[in-house]
C-alpha cells in the first residue's frame, strides 16, 4: 500500500447509543463530510465526540513541529498515528506540543496541558498502546488506549453481575467493525479509564520491580501493563483507508500468468484482508472462498482440515482462496501432522490469505512454505516484515514511509510494488539464463582441457608428462576461456519487452530449462568430443608420419612429439 492513511469513518459511543459517522445511505468522502459529526462536536451537553478526539490527540507518539507559516507538521514512525492526529486536528483538537514528559493540545480554542506519566508502548503481541496522562489543571489521571478490537472489547468495564456493561453497545461496535472492514478499512478501538493516584502508585511500584527482573522481564512487564489496562470505557472506533500503490492489480495479474502463486500475510482483520485481496486481484467473487476463521478452528480443527483437503482433491481445477486466521495458525504450528494437511490444501488453492498474524508468525508461515519445497519470495515495506523477508529464499524490501528497515534487510530493494514485475520477469529470467550458461561453461572448459591431458597420457604411456607448457595452462583460464563469461553476463536471450508481454516465458526458469541433468550431460559430451577433436588436430599438425607411417608405432609418434616440443 501507499501508507498514506486517510480518516474515513468512525463510531462514537455517546453513552446511550453508538453512532456511526461517514457511513450510511449517503456517500461521504469522510466522516468530516457528515453534518451529524459537526453537530456532535458542537454539543456542549454530551461531550462524547470531544472526548473521542481528545483521546486521538493524546494517545500517540507523534512529534509536532511548528512551521514558519504558523501551521503544524506531524511526524511519526507510524502513518496510522499521523492520520489519527490529523483527524483530531480537523475536529478542533490540535496537538501543539509534545515531549517525553509533557503534551499540550488545543480543544475548541482552549489549551489543555498534561503530564505524561507513562507510555505503554505498542508491540505486535500486545496489539495496543496506552498513555497515562495527568491533567495539570485538575490533577486527574486518565489512561487512554487504542488497539485491535479483540484486545479492547475484552477489557471493557464489567457491571455487578459480571457481564460486559452495555452489551448492546458492544454488539453494535462489533457490527460496525465488520462493516468498516468490508470496505477494506483498517479499524482501531479507542477507550479510556480514570485512574486513581493510589492505583497508579501501586502500578508504578510493580512496574519498577518487573523492569528490574533479569529473567522473563518482557513477559512480566506485559502482565503489569495488563493489570492497568482493565475496566475500560469504550469511546469509539476509527476506520482508516490505506490506498493501494499504482499498478498493483496489473502486476499481480501478470505475475500470476508466469505461474507464481501469492500468499497475502497481514495483521489486518479477515474482512479487511479479503477486501484488499479483491481490490488487488488476489481474490475474485468467481473464486471459491475457504474460510478458517477463529470461530471454526477452536474445536475439531483436524477434521475441518481433512474435510477441506478432500473437497480440494475432488475438484482440483476449481479456483479457490484460503483464508486463515491467527488462531488457526497457532494450532497448525503446534501439531506437526496438521502442517502437512495444511500445505496440501495450500498447494491446491490459487491464493492464501493469512490475517491477524504477528511479525514472528509471518516468518513462521514463510518457513512452513519452504518446508514443502516451494521457492519463496517475501516482499514488504515495514519493520514488521523484516523477519519474513529474511526467512524467505529471496527477500525484497520496498522503500516506503515506514522507513528503510525492510529495504536494508532485504536481498533486493525497490521503490514500488510494480517494480517487482521487471525484477522477476526480466532480471530474474536473464540472471537465471546467464548463470545457467556460465556455470555449465565453467565445467565444460575444465573438462575439455582435462580430457586433452588424459588423451595425451594414453599416448605417453602415462608417464606424467604434460601436453601443455606451464604458460599455456596459466593463460587458458584467463585469456582463452575467460573472455566469453565477461561478455555473456550481458547476454539477453529475449528482449525485456518480450518477457513482460509474455510472462509465460518465466516458466522456463521454473522448469529448469537451461540447467538440468540433460543440459549438463550435453555439455559433458561436448567437452569429450571437442577434446578428442583438438587432440586429433594437434597430432595431424605435428606429425604427418602419424598417418603415413607403415609401422604406425604409438611410441614413435610420442617420441616425435616430445622431440618437437
Amino acid at each position: 500500500t501507499e501508507n498514506k492513511m486517510a480518516f474515513k469513518k468512525c463510531l462514537i459511543n455517546h453513552g446511550d447509543s453508538n453512532v456511526r459517522y461517514g457511513d450510511g445511505d449517503e456517500e461521504f468522502e469522510s466522516a468530516f463530510s457528515d453534518p451529524a459529526l459537526h453537530q456532535a462536536l458542537n454539543n456542549q451537553i454530551n461531550k462524547s465526540a470531544i472526548n473521542f478526539f481528545r483521546a486521538l490527540a493524546l494517545c500517540h507518539t507523534v512529534i509536532p513541529r511548528k512551521l514558519k507559516n504558523g501551521e503544524f507538521e506531524y511526524r511519526s514512525p507510524s502513518p496510522d498515528e499521523e492520520a489519527l492526529v490529523q483527524a483530531a486536528v480537523r475536529a478542533d483538537a490540535k496537538l501543539l506540543e509534545r515531549n517525553n514528559n509533557f503534551v499540550k493540545i488545543l480543544i475548541q480554542g482552549k489549551e489543555e496541558s498534561y503530564e505524561i506519566l507513562k507510555v505503554l508502548e505498542f508491540s505486535s503481541d500486545r496489539k495496543r498502546m496506552s498513555v497515562v496522562v495527568k491533567d495539570l489543571k485538575t490533577s486527574e489521571i486518565t489512561l487512554y488506549i487504542k488497539g485491535a478490537d479483540d484486545m479492547i472489547l475484552t477489557r471493557l468495564r464489567k457491571d455487578k453481575e459480571g457481564s460486559t456493561k452495555t452489551d448492546h453497545d458492544v454488539e453494535q461496535t462489533t457490527k460496525a467493525l465488520e462493516d468498516f472492514s468490508s470496505f477494506g478499512l483498517r479499524t482501531l478501538c479507542i477507550a479510556s479509564k480514570s485512574v486513581k493516584a493510589e492505583d497508579f502508585k501501586i502500578f508504578s511500584e510493580h512496574l519498577q520491580l518487573a523492569e528490574k527482573k533479569l529473567n522473563e522481564r518482557e513477559e512480566t512487564v506485559e502482565k503489569v501493563y495488563d493489570l492497568l489496562e482493565q475496566n475500560l470505557n469504550l469511546l469509539g472506533v476509527t476506520a482508516i483507508e490505506d490506498k493501494l500503490q499504482i499498478h498493483v492489480p496489473s502486476t499481480i495479474a501478470t505475475l500470476r500468468k508466469a505461474g507464481i502463486k501469492f500468499w497475502m500475510i497481514t495483521g489486518d482483520k479477515g474482512q479487511t484482508a479479503l477486501k484488499i485481496a479483491i481490490s488487488c486481484n488476489l481474490h475474485s467473487t468467481r473464486q471459491e472462498l475457504i474460510s478458517l476463521e477463529p470461530q471454526k478452528v477452536m474445536s475439531k480443527f483436524k477434521d475441518i482440515l481433512e474435510n477441506t483437503l478432500k473437497i480440494c482433491e475432488k475438484n482440483p481445477e476449481t479456483r479457490r482462496t484460503l483464508l486463515v486466521g491467527v488462531y488457526g495458525f497457532r494450532q497448525i504450528f503446534e501439531h506437526e501432522n496438521l502442517k502437512k494437511i495444511f500445505l496440501k490444501i495450500c498447494v491446491l488453492c490459487e491464493c492464501v490469505i493469512c490475517c491477524r498474524v504477528t511479525p514472528l508468525q509471518k516468518a513462521q508461515i514463510v518457513h512452513l512454505a519452504k518446508q514443502s519445497g516451494m521457492r519463496t519470495l517475501a516482499i514488504g515495506d515495514g519493520g514488521n516484515d523484516v523477519n519474513m523477508i529474511q526467512e524467505a529464499h529471496v527477500g525484497v524490501g520496498i522503500e516506503g514511509r515506514e522507513g528503510q528497515q525492510a529495504a536494508r534487510a532485504a536481498d533486493y530493494s525497490v521503490g514500488k510494488f510494480f517494480h517487482l514485475e521487471r525484477l522477476m520477469l526480466v532480471h530474474g529470467h536473464h540472471s537465471y539464463h546467464r548463470t545457467a550458461f556460465i556455470s555449465q561453461y565453467s565445467f565444460y572448459k575444465s573438462l575439455m582441457i582435462c580430457f586433452i591431458q588424459l588423451t595425451f597420457a594414453t599416448f605417453s604411456l602415462f608417464s606424467g608428462a604434460s601436453h601443455f607448457n606451464s604458460l599455456s595452462l596459466m593463460s587458458y583460464n584467463v585469456f582463452y576461456t575467460g573472455l566469453l563469461p565477461c561478455f555473456y553476463v550481458f547476454d539477453k536471450n529475449y528482449e525485456p519487452e518480450t518477457l513482460i508481454s509474455s510472462p509465460e516465458k518465466y516458466s522456463l526458469t521454473q522448469k529448469h530449462t537451461f540447467l538440468n541433468k540433460k543440459t549438463f550431460f550435453l555439455w559433458f559430451i561436448r567437452a569429450i568430443f571437442q577434446a578428442l577433436g583438438i587432440w586429433v588436430i594437434i597430432i595431424l599438425s605435428i606429425s604427418f608420419e602419424f598417418i603415413g607411417a607403415q609401422e604406425g608405432s604409438i611410441a614413435q609418434v610420442t617420441a616425435k612429439i616430445k622431440v618437437n616440443q
